[in-house]
């Protein structure tokens, strides 16, 4: 057969055939040489093959974690046991002498000005404040009404002056009073108040203490010739919150809560309506402090309103 007479298929045959008795015979004069050489050159020759030879390992799968440190706010919750924790020692309630319960109240100073709402309260009357020491045992403190604002809705009593050190109204609150006096709610001039705004209305009832109410700002009046600026609030109606102060979530006062509107909407008198009244009565030298209670006079002494204080 003339190999130039061979058609393509042919020739990709014949190639295949001699290269497979090609390796045939290269694989058995490898085979016959490895037999024949001596023992060094066969251990070179293996080592040879075994560094060729790549061995393939998974490698060690690492994980890192990385671990984000978030800083998480106060939540609410936080915030109005905050806002109680400062308020609520300062918060008392207001009976009559004869010792029916009347309203709740809180004090606005360290010497003993204390604010309620003007129902039941008579400005000739004579009236004892309730006040719980840290421990819980309740005390009373005789009160004389230092201001009737029944226009408005509240009220300003006055701690009786103590005749001697034996009978000081500030001797009874010895774990409460420190060299600041009696524990006590700031009043600002003005309060800025925002609708749907969180209030908390502290209370003080009888037979079970502390009380606390929550809701919010749903209207703010600005008032009239005939009408006082006021705020809305659906805080519901409840025992022992009437005449309480209504604090917002940073436990600022932004005035006394009043419970005497039928429906779901109660209203506050606000802190820029108190304040003018209040105002005058805030000097802390004609009450509670005179000679015989050292330390509280030589600390307030020169001081003439509640903002001197630090």
């Amino acid at each position: 057969m003339d190999i130039e007479n061979l058609n393509k298929t042919q020739i990709i045959l014949l190639t295949l055939l001699v290269s497979f008795v090609t390796s045939i015979a290269t694989g058995i004069v490898t085979v016959t040489l490895l037999d024949q050489a001596p023992a060094p050159v066969t251990r070179t020759i293996n080592r040879v093959v075994e560094r060729t030879v790549e061995t393939v390992v998974p490698s060690e799968t690492k994980i890192i974690e990385t671990v984000r440190e978030v800083q998480v706010g106060e939540t609410e919750s936080d915030l109005i046991v905050k806002a109680v924790d400062k308020n609520n020692p300062a918060v008392g309630r207001v009976e009559t002498a004869d010792g029916s319960p009347l309203n709740t109240g809180f004090f606005v100073n360290p010497s003993g000005l204390f604010v309620t709402t003007s129902g039941g309260i008579k400005a000739e009357g004579s009236y004892n404040i309730l006040l719980a020491n840290t421990e819980g045992e309740i005390n009373s403190l005789e009160a004389y009404v230092a201001e009737l604002d029944s226009e408005s809705g509240f009220a300003i009593l006055r701690l009786v002056k103590p005749e001697g050190e034996s009978n000081s109204p500030l001797s009874i609150f010895t774990d409460l009073v420190s060299d600041d006096g009696l524990p006590y709610i700031v009043v600002p001039e003005a309060s800025s108040v925002s609708l749907g705004e969180k209030l908390l209305v502290l209370g003080n009832r009888p037979g079970s203490g502390s009380v606390l109410a929550t809701g919010h700002v749903i209207a703010v009046v600005a008032g009239g010739e005939s009408t006082s600026p006021s705020i809305q609030t659906d805080v519901a109606k409840q025992s022992g919150i009437n005449g309480g102060p209504a604090v917002n979530l940073s436990g600022k006062l932004q005035g006394i809560y009043l419970d005497s509107y039928d429906g779901e909407t109660q209203v506050v008198i606000p802190v820029s309506v108190l304040y003018p009244s209040l105002a005058p009565h805030l000097s802390l030298g004609d009450s509670l402090l005179d000679d015989n209670l050292a330390g509280v006079g030589e600390l307030l002494d020169g001081v003439d309103t509640q903002e001197d204080l630090p």
